[in-house]
């Protein structure tokens, strides 16, 4: 018997591939039962390279770069950020395409590439004029609308970080871990034969730290089911207790196979909602870290049934001194003490903001607890392009975010973000256009650093101008604006008269400018203005008579009137005959 043996090229790489034919014998019994048979392709290389360098007209090399062998469509690639790129192609005639959004695309001569051959071609692209895409009228002024280089992209790439002072949960987000976890078992409350570590009244005594116990919930029946775990709390639980003498930075470490686990700290016995804080998830382990003061605290750990307790995990506790952050001297203390909301900023009511400039060190507090928190908004007005940078060192796990503001609290997007553990800077930097900038200071947290705790931080803004690349508007020939923008709405209009609009964008400084954009223009419409004669109807009628009186509409303007007649519904002694009122 023949076998067919097939060796194709198709979707692999170039080289050496081998494999093992392997025949056996349904002859057990044979001195040779299986047979192997290498097989071996080898992928020739028979491509040539092209290769070289795309640059802008001022000699920098430009990343992003589409480079195509335009004979095959697919055949292309980017360069990278030198600005290199590197081309392979079968052997034959070629012309390469270097296009980039923003410049004019440069195509080579016709190229012949042979096989093993490498072949340079550079390329220098030109900046694109701005394109005017639409001028649109109304009565009061003209939207105006174009595209050119790319400006610099402040949107928001932080959604999933949370500005509020108080603790939330999506929706979306509580429904996508009900659906995960499944249906909520029911695990009954110990009444009978209690343990150390069952409850808060009894709990095992955490002794020297650095601290290592191996245990378990299963057996502890469910003790405690309405704290700040939620749904994490309705397992079998046990209860550790911790004093501390002085003020520490603890680290709980949980770790365990078991899934859908919760851990909290809290002061309360028993144990209910208001706790220090506490961690909860799909996963087994879990840590926490919180500064404590000095006093006396319960650790719980529960599940989310099913699982109905946590079969066996191990418990490290570990604690280190807290940090101290001191007020530098010259530095600005902040507007409002612990405790106080005086600048928090869009979550307040009315939004409240404290102005801060460039090269101020504040001086501040924060605070942590019961589910909320303080968030210090400072506001910076910014007249240059400017590259921040805002650091802010805190004696808590901070955040530190730089906002763009120029959209009003509805339309903010965070634009930077710093975050940070105790005594280390957290650092956000940004590149923005003039305009409003809010600058953000808060907890990670939203518990266990309340005031009187570890609320102390600075905080410094500095800066550095920078060239950002920006637009001139043109009407009529005349320039009316200079713009970081890509849109402009122009009020200094009359109606009935026509404006035309064109725009060139300044690339670099002093005097880099693209050509001048296509010219569009429009008319703005003269506004109606409806008037009617008479200005009063009055009318004498004996029982059962009738009487029509006249009515004048009039445009005392210029353009298209259009107009309703409302008002006499209900009322049955007047009608009006609307035939001609279209």
């Amino acid at each position: 018997m023949d076998l067919v043996v097939t060796f194709t090229s198709a979707n692999i790489d170039y080289g050496v591939h081998n494999a093992d034919i392997l025949f056996t014998s349904n002859n057990p019994f044979v001195t040779q039962p299986e047979v192997t048979v290498p097989a071996q392709l080898t992928l020739l290389d028979l491509r040539g390279t092209f290769y070289g360098q795309v640059l802008d007209v001022l000699g920098n090399p430009l990343a992003g770069v589409k480079i195509t062998a335009d004979e095959y469509r697919t055949l292309s690639t980017m360069t990278d950020e030198q600005g290199e790129y590197v081309l392979k192609v079968a052997p034959g005639e070629y012309t390469l395409t270097a296009s980039k959004v923003g410049y004019i695309s440069e195509t080579s001569m016709p190229l012949t590439i042979a096989t093993g051959d490498l072949i340079l071609q550079d390329f220098e692209l030109e900046y694109a004029a701005p394109v005017m895409i639409s001028v649109e009228a109304d009565f009061f002024g003209i939207e105006v609308e174009w595209e050119g280089n790319p400006i610099i992209d402040m949107k928001g790439r932080f959604a999933d970080i949370s500005l509020s002072n108080m603790a939330e949960k999506s929706n979306a987000s509580i429904q996508e871990e009900i659906l995960l976890h499944g249906p909520t078992s029911v695990v009954p409350k110990a009444i009978a034969g209690r343990a150390v570590g069952d409850d808060c009244n009894d709990p095992i005594i955490v002794g020297e730290l650095p601290y290592t116990d191996v245990n378990t919930t299963c057996g502890r029946g469910n003790t405690y089911s309405t704290t700040c775990l939620g749904s994490y709390d309705g397992g079998e639980d046990i209860v550790y207790q911790l004093t501390l003498t002085e003020a520490k930075v603890v680290t709980l470490n949980l770790t365990t196979t078991t899934t859908w686990t919760g851990m909290l700290i809290t002061q309360e016995c028993p144990i209910g909602e208001n706790c220090v804080d506490y961690v909860t998830g799909s996963s087994g382990n879990k840590t926490l870290t919180v500064t404590l003061t000095p006093g006396t605290y319960f650790i719980m750990m529960d599940t989310w049934p099913s699982p109905a307790c946590i079969n066996e995990f191990t418990l490290e506790i570990t604690a280190e001194d807290p940090c101290s952050v001191e007020c530098p001297a010259g530095a600005i203390p902040e507007s409002e003490l612990c405790g106080e909301d005086l600048n928090g900023g869009c979550n307040a009511t009315p939004v409240a903001f404290e102005s801060i400039a460039i090269g101020d060190v504040i001086c501040g507090t924060a605070w942590a607890d019961d589910g909320s928190r303080d968030t210090d908004w400072y506001e910076l007005i910014i007249t240059e392009p400017q590259i921040l940078t805002w650091t802010v060192t805190a004696e808590f796990p901070v955040y530190a975010f730089i906002i763009d503001g120029n959209n009003g609290c509805d339309g903010l997007e965070i634009i930077s973000v710093g975050l940070a553990d105790p005594c280390v800077p957290a650092v956000a930097t940004a590149t923005v256009i003039p305009g409003t900038y809010w600058l953000w200071v808060g907890n990670q947290t939203f518990d266990g650093n309340p005031c009187g705790a570890f609320n102390n931080y600075v905080a410094e803004l500095t800066a550095e101008e920078t060239f950002i690349t920006y637009y001139n508007l043109y009407r009529d020939d005349e320039m009316i604006n200079t713009l970081y923008k890509t849109y402009y709405y122009d009020e200094d209009v009359e109606q009935g008269e026509t404006y035309c609009y064109s725009v060139e964008q300044v690339l670099f400084p002093p005097d880099v400018v693209s050509e001048m954009s296509n010219i569009l223009c429009a008319a703005v419409p003269i506004q109606p203005i409806i008037s009617v004669n008479p200005e009063e109807l009055t009318e004498y009628l004996e029982v059962g008579g009738t009487a029509e009186q006249i009515l004048s509409v009039h445009n005392s303007s210029a353009g298209n009137l259009n107009f309703t007649v409302n008002g006499t519904s209900g009322i049955p002694w007047l009608t009006i005959d609307r035939s001609l009122a279209q």
